[in-house]
This record gives C-alpha cells, structure tokens and sequence, in this order.
C-alpha cells in the first residue's frame, strides 16, 4: 500500500486506474436509504428543505479512470434537480477565477462554443483535467437548462506560481499553499455569490467541506479557510453539503490510504451493488455512495 499525505492525495496524479474492490456483506451499522439514481437521492434530501447554499463535492477522480466520474452524475442527474429548485448558478472549483475566463464564459452562454478571445482560452483552461469530458458535458448540460456556470476557482497568477510548477505533486510545502489558495478561491466564490441574494450551488473537491474541517484543520492547523465549515457556521440549516463517493473513483482513496481522512473508512459495507446509498453525516453532509 503506497501512503501519501491528505495533501499530496488532492494533488496526486495516479496513471494507472485501481480495479475497484470485491463487494463485501458486511453490514455497516449506518443507516442508509437507497434509491435508483443520484438525482433521485438529492432530489428526496431537499425535499424537506430549503437550503440557500447546496455544495457538491467530489474525490477527483484519478488519470486514466473512466468509470462513473463525479462530473457526469452532476450534469445529468443533479442539474435539473437544482433548475427545478430554482438554483440557476453554480461555481465550479476547476475553472479558474480569471477576468478573461469571464469574457469566455460570456461568449459559450451566448453561442454554444469556445472562443479564442483571451490567452489562454477557457477551453485551454479546461481541458488540463484528466475528466475534461466530463466538464465540457456539464457546461453544455448547464446552458440547455438555463444554469449559468461561475469561476470558483484560483487565479491565472496562482495557477502559474503553484499547479503548473512540475514538482506540484511532489512538494509538500508547494502543496499546502495549493490547498490554502483553494480554499481562499472557494470562499470567495461563495462570498461573490452571497452578495448577490440568490440561490446557488458549488462544485468542488470535497476536502474543503464541513464533514472533513477537523481532519482539514489537523493536518493545516494554520489553516481557517475551510469554505464548508465557513458556509455552515453562516448559514446554518440554509447550507447542505452532497458528497459523490461513485465506486469507479474511490480507487484514489484506497490506493493513499487516506480513508479515515475523509471519513469513509467502511465505504466498502456501505457501497451497492446498484444505485445510490444516501448516508446523513452531521447536520448538513449527505454522502452519496453509488454503485
């Protein structure tokens, strides 16, 4: 078992995808409800609530995986249940905060397609993640249902000073001022959102939710930025918090041993063998085991 820190995991670049592993019988102890779908399972959660903030966050799934990436539940389970919340805005972590990415933005919402009006183009900016699909799918799925996708994430400066430098995934110290530039990028983002009064909803890596801030401040002790923690302690019961935990990603966790980080060290019992197992994790996380 090869074991790396929380932080190096986040950044980590794994080339060779982890079969996932057996099905187990073991009954967890959790209480789970199950349902057919993920947007089923979110759509029942909210049911009974009214949340002014709904953040969704991911593992990100590691180089050369393609099954049931986080991304693609998002964009055609879960859109249409927040268009039917009336949430009509959603940041995303993985494009970058940038006055260029804006303009570009503009353009796709207003055509349907990358422009080249800025360097680098939005669609440069994209398609450096390994589930480029996945994302260029979610901007389309999201101007068809009249969502409008937000910049949540770092500047083009601080990319170029931490995530583009080669030795990003190897260097501790370059990695935790990767984490606390997230960090600051997400509660930005929701402070901009804030501002305006509407309703609307995050996608990012779920480290930086409320149901990980105390694994997150353990590690970083001199790190206050966790935007989850931040956003439920301001919000209260108007914050909800979803996790995608889909069998095809977890690989990543089981590869760096960093299962108790997350809080998911028995995912395997509660895991199905199809659909979705929705699990309450405090009083705002809801983790979305699928199979």
């Amino acid at each position: 078992m090869i074991s790396i820190s929380p932080v190096a995991t986040y950044f980590f670049k794994q080339t060779v995808p982890i079969a996932p592993p057996a099905e187990t019988a073991d009954a967890s102890g959790e209480e789970t409800t199950h349902f057919s779908s993920v947007g089923e399972a979110v759509r029942s959660a909210l049911a009974d609530s009214d949340p002014r903030v709904i953040v969704f966050g991911e593992i990100h799934p590691m180089y050369g995986s393609r099954v049931g990436l986080p991304k693609a539940y998002f964009a055609d389970e879960v859109l249409p249940v927040l268009r039917d919340e009336g949430i009509l805005d959603v940041t995303v972590e993985q494009i970058r905060n940038d006055p260029a990415i804006e303009r570009e933005l503009d353009y796709f919402y207003e055509t349907g397609r990358f422009g080249s009006i800025s360097t680098p183009t939005l669609w440069q900016t994209v398609n450096i993640f390994s589930d480029w699909r996945e994302l260029v799918h979610m901007l389309f799925r999201a101007r068809a249902l009249g969502i409008r996708i937000h910049p949540g994430g770092i500047t083009m400066a601080q990319a170029e000073e931490t995530i583009e430098r080669d030795d990003c995934y190897t260097n501790v110290e370059l990695g935790h001022k990767i984490w606390r530039y997230f960090e600051e990028a997400g509660r930005g983002a929701a402070d901009r959102m804030l501002a305006t009064g509407r309703r609307f909803a995050m996608y990012n890596g779920m480290m930086h939710h409320e149901f990980v801030a105390n694994r997150v401040s353990e590690e970083m002790p001199e790190s206050d930025t966790n935007y989850g923690e931040y956003l439920a302690q301001t919000l209260g019961d108007e914050y909800a918090e979803f996790e995608f935990l889909p069998r095809g990603s977890l690989g990543t966790l089981l590869l760096n041993d960093s299962l108790d980080f997350y809080g998911v060290s028995n995912w395997l019992e509660l895991m199905p063998e199809t659909g979705v197992n929705l699990v309450e994790r405090g009083a705002h996380s809801h983790l979305l085991f699928i199979g």
